[in-house]
């Protein structure tokens, strides 16, 4: 009853009897509305609601949650008691004067009703009486009565059913005129006309009630389609003549766009263009959430002339149905095919505009691993197309936006989110985005290649020399065939394509998504894996492809952060949507195409074909190929100029791949992969020494190394190589070709470590998520054209940007080139030993005596192969490589020669003058050799050691004994003097062996020969342990030289 008090600003006008004209329209207009409210429960409610209803039960049925109970009308019931109520409260407030005087003459009324009740009792008395005194039978007169108010009633019924009678056809009329109000208020007035008089009780009038029925059903259906229509832009895009699109694409005759339309992006704010495209939208939301609900009802009545007021006039006639759950769930169930249906529409449209052009795509893109290029006339149109895609994604965002404001306007007490899922429309147009952009970023013929590499990997096995063998999984050949398929279950005939044919038209009538497209085979009356769903892209789908695609993503992006609603804590923000597009679609695409480029034109050539450089090098042309590629990809993703994160990574991860490339072939090349025990190749084994790959390192960078550590290391593995049958074969030497490919290779990475280092560039950035800046994710993936061709010069201009947090890697990178460049020096290093050792232990071996009748001037064959073999090998070198380079391979060398030839002095059995003569000479033309190939610093070539050894043996003891004493010996070992004296007495006691033999029974004395070379060895050991000549141990040389 509070709610019936008169209002504290009208207590002063209780006593004023006289009414102004407002008042009086007030008081009607409040009678009006409780009128209507009669009006709409007769309509509404006049199944469940009559003179019978029980409440109790009535308020039961609102408990029943089934699809015959009244619980999916609770809502609909408590706003209208909210409704009644407030209706009731304003009628009262507006009559309170008239309530008033009904008070002061309360008391009037009761005397006068005091006096009418005893009148009435003495009435009845009288008729008593009367009627006692009636006599006649009344039957005829109720029978009179009853006809009179039968014809009285018909006479009031008439007009109604007139009336009812021609409203179909008005409200026909007002619905093709598009007066939906108009249509709306006849179909309430004639429900309530009907219940009023009872007339579908009439038998004749059912049909009037199904056509009124259908024309409801009608209207509810050219409301929702009116929706849709300005909502996915079907009739007319308010874009498509708009200052807005000319601005951001360039016009279709316009073929020389390109750069007039990288201008436009360039200093085109898109913070300011989304905040242009959302203004009226805006201004609108923030106008309607202050009307009150009057305002609204008289808003509802205003034709709409812009889309926003078009739809609030929509939404509010399927308010006033009591069907904007119903229209709700409409809209949600076909978001799906009508965002899709943008997508098809406008490629269509594209298709049936530039049939001819089209048809090159397919020969652009072949000719192009990069994309469309924006000067190509394709990208034109290929650019109004994504715009006005996007465009219209973002116009139909807009329209779900209202849509909800809307509904959160006209029904206050209820949340629209509840009403209205906004959230998974957003998740459905997100879904359509994502396959839209997939189908053009990601190319099916890179996943391909990237499962038939990941198959051929997962499908070989490795045997022990490190080469794969081709193998079969049967898990796999399962999961890629299919069992069994449908679509190959009938055989191609004429009759069958007839069918066909037939079928997939019917099912265009029947599935408006359903599209035949050129890749169905037609002569199959199966459909296809996802045919309602899928349509081809324009173009053929590529990473390049978001030079086109990404301009028009963001604006959309920045536009629909601004206008979802915030109060939905579970929906994904357009910003947040791109970043995880951008991470999980965009940048794993990114890096497969980069693969893919790499395998097809780096990998897939053959690895030893040759490039000769400007300079005349020759180098590996796979190495030429990565650096085309890699030029190329810097100038389409612009790295020079600042920092992009994750397309950084993308670049260092393909340099990654470039170096294990390489770094492969040469474990390939060298069989470094397999274990020691199963190498057969005295080089690999070097190759596998870490001690020896570590002096050998100090010999590449530096030039300086123990000399002799290197001899003890490299002969640890034949140290008998001047014996026979335990040295190295002519098999543990490279041929020509494989030496050839080598210096070639070697040549190769140092050309690689010329360039590539120069692409360093070191920046820094600002803290903080900068990925969040619009035109920072502008620049990161923005792409550019690539050059027609490039220049070896041209990569000096060029640079990859990075932060100290990842030019860690590049750096690394560099030093795996680097580690690498050793490797294969060292490996030419040991080459050249390898040959030394060869041919070296092969003269021992084939002349184990050296007592010579006369004096050769002929050098050993042996020692003439190995003079061939490494001028041969200098030649090869001098212009591959750089003078430095090549001494560090020959520097040392001199070293293991004379320790070769000192160490093979072992093997000889008897030498004489003549036989030191021979040795020395051969030393000799050697050194004179190295002196040669290291011309850079000759002198520094020293093979005095050898020499003075071989010398020595021409003397006698005493001057032995000598140069012992007076230390000119240090620098041999033990067992090299001891080997030394021994080769000494060799004639000697060669000639007393000889004799021993003439004379078998005739004892020589032992005095002689060999009691003097006994005494000889006691006397140098004595000599070397008194005076402490050297601290080295058997078999190791007194001095470890170093260059």
């Amino acid at each position: 009853m509070n709610n019936l008090q008169v209002p504290r600003r009208r207590r002063r006008g209780l006593s004023v009897n006289a009414l102004t004209e407002d008042q009086k329209e007030a008081m009607t207009s409040s009678l009006d509305h409780l009128q209507d409210d009669i009006v709409l429960v007769n309509t509404q409610w006049s199944k469940t609601l009559t003179e019978t209803t029980n409440p109790l039960e009535f308020a039961l049925s609102f408990l029943d949650t089934t699809s015959v109970g009244l619980g999916h009308r609770l809502p609909e019931f408590h706003q209208l008691q909210s409704k009644i109520g407030y209706d009731l409260q304003n009628t009262v407030n507006e009559h309170y004067q008239e309530f008033n005087s009904n008070v002061a003459s309360y008391g009037t009324a009761v005397h006068f009703i005091t006096e009418a009740q005893e009148k009435i009792l003495e009435v009845k008395t009288n008729l008593s009486d009367a009627n006692r005194n009636i006599t006649v039978k009344k039957g005829s007169l109720e029978e009179l009565n009853e006809n009179s108010q039968k014809y009285t009633n018909m006479l009031k019924i008439l007009p109604a059913i007139e009336k009812l009678i021609s409203t179909p056809e008005k409200i026909e009329a007002h619905i093709r005129e598009e007066n939906y109000q108009d249509a709306k208020q006849l179909l309430v007035d004639s429900y309530f006309l009907a219940n009023t008089h009872s007339l579908w009780e009439i038998q004749s009038l059912k049909p009037i009630k199904e056509q009124l029925q259908m024309q409801d059903h009608s209207l509810f259906n050219n409301l929702i389609e009116d929706i849709h229509d300005l909502v996915y832009s079907k009739n007319l895009f308010r874009y498509s003549d708009s200052s807005l699109l000319k601005d951001l694409t360039t016009p279709e005759d316009d073929f020389t766009g390109a750069e007039t339309y990288l201008n436009n992006i360039v200093n085109t704010d898109f913070v300011n263009k989304s905040e242009l495209i959302n203004s009226d939208l805006k201004d609108f939301i923030k106008e309607l959430k202050t009307l009150t609900p009057s305002d609204l009802k008289k808003l509802e009545k205003i034709k709409g002339k812009t889309d926003n007021e078009k739809i609030f006039s929509l939404l509010s006639i399927i308010n006033d149905m009591n069907k904007l759950s119903q229209a709700s769930t409409i809209l949600l169930d076909r978001a799906k095919v009508e965002i899709h249906s943008i997508l098809l529409r406008t490629t269509d449209s594209l298709r049936a505009k530039h049939p001819s052009l089209l048809k090159l795509v397919d020969d652009v893109s072949k000719q192009n691993d990069f994309g469309i290029s924006l000067e190509n006339m394709l990208s034109i149109i290929l650019r109004t197309m994504f715009w006005e895609i996007f465009l219209k994604l973002l116009v139909s965002m807009q329209g779900h936006c209202l849509i909800y404001e809307i509904i959160a306007v006209l029904q206050r007490k209820t949340s629209a989110n509840n009403v209205y899922k906004i959230n998974d429309i957003w998740n459905i147009m997100l879904e359509e985005i994502r396959e839209f952009l997939t189908k053009y970023l990601r190319s099916p013929k890179i996943i391909s290649a990237e499962e038939k590499s990941k198959n051929r990997d997962s499908n070989s096995n490795t045997d022990i020399n490190g080469k794969q063998i081709d193998g079969t999984n049967t898990n796999n050949v399962l999961y890629q065939n299919n069992i069994y398929s449908l679509q190959d279950n009938i055989d191609n005939n004429e009759k069958i394509l007839h069918y066909s044919n037939d079928l997939k038209n019917l099912f265009k009538d029947i599935f408006p998504g359903f599209t035949v497209n050129s890749s169905v085979d037609m002569n199959n009356i199966y459909i296809k894996e996802d045919s309602l769903e899928q349509d081809n892209s324009v173009i053929p789908a590529s990473i390049f492809n978001m030079r086109l695609i990404l301009e028009p993503f963001l604006l959309f992006s920045k536009a629909v952060g601004q206008i979802l609603p915030d109060d939905n804590k579970k929906m994904l923000s357009s910003k947040a949507f791109f970043l995880k597009y951008i991470n999980e679609e965009v940048f794993p695409d990114l890096q497969r195409t980069f693969t893919y480029l790499f395998n097809t034109r780096v990998r897939s050539n053959n690895p030893y074909r040759i490039h000769v450089l400007h300079d005349n090098r020759k180098i590996l042309g796979a190495a030429h190929d990565f650096m085309i590629l890699f030029a190329n990809l810097l100038f389409i993703t612009r790295t020079s100029h600042s920092y992009k994160k994750l397309v950084c990574s993308a670049l260092l991860n393909l340099l990654d791949s470039f170096f294990k490339y390489y770094h492969n072939l040469f474990e390939n090349l060298f069989g470094t992969k397999v274990k020691s025990e199963y190498v057969k190749q005295i080089i690999t084994l070097w190759l596998q020494d870490e001690q020896l790959m570590k002096l050998e390192e100090g010999a590449v960078y530096q030039g300086k190394f123990n000399q002799d550590q290197e001899y003890e290391l490299l002969v640890k593995y034949c140290p008998q190589f001047f014996e026979t049958g335990r040295g190295l074969n002519s098999s543990d030497l490279f041929n020509m070709a494989t030496l050839d490919a080598i210096i070639n290779f070697n040549a190769t990475i140092s050309w690689v470590l010329e360039w590539l280092p120069q692409l360093r560039k070191v920046v820094q950035v600002n803290k903080g998520d900068a990925l969040q800046d619009i035109d920072q994710l502008r620049n990161d993936w923005s792409l550019f054209e690539s050059p027609t061709f490039v220049r070896e010069e041209r990569m000096k201009s060029l640079k990859i940007c990075m932060i100290n947090q990842t030019v860690g890697n590049f750096d690394k990178i560099i030093n795996n080139f680097k580690d690498l460049r050793v490797k294969l020096m060292t490996v030419l290093r040991f080459d050249i030993r390898a040959r030394c050792i060869y041919y070296i232990g092969r003269t021992f071996q084939e002349n184990k005596n050296w007592y010579l009748n006369t004096d050769s001037f002929e050098l050993d064959h042996n020692i003439s192969s190995l003079r061939s073999d490494l001028i041969k090998n200098e030649s090869k070198m001098v212009i591959q490589l750089p003078g430095k380079e090549k001494y560090k391979v020959f520097v040392g060398l001199d070293s293991t020669i004379n320790n070769l030839f000192i160490k093979s002095s072992k093997s000889i059995q008897i030498i004489n003058y003549n036989g030191c003569k021979k040795l020395v000479k051969n030393i000799t033309s050697l050194q004179l050799t190295c002196r040669n190939l290291i011309f850079e610093d000759s002198s520094s070539v020293n093979m005095n050691k050898s020499i003075n050894f071989y010398d020595l043996c021409k003397e006698d003891e005493n001057q032995f004994f000598i140069k012992l004493n007076n230390g000119e010996l240090k620098d041999y070992s033990k067992l090299d003097l001891e080997t030394l004296l021994r080769l000494l007495y060799s004639e000697e006691i060669n000639l007393q062996a000889r004799k021993q033999k003439q004379f078998p029974n005739k004892t020589l004395e032992n005095s002689g020969v060999t009691k003097r070379y006994q005494n000889a060895v006691q006397k140098l050991r004595s000599s070397i342990a008194t005076n402490n000549t050297s601290n080295i141990p058997n078999g190791a040389t007194t001095s470890n030289k170093t260059n």
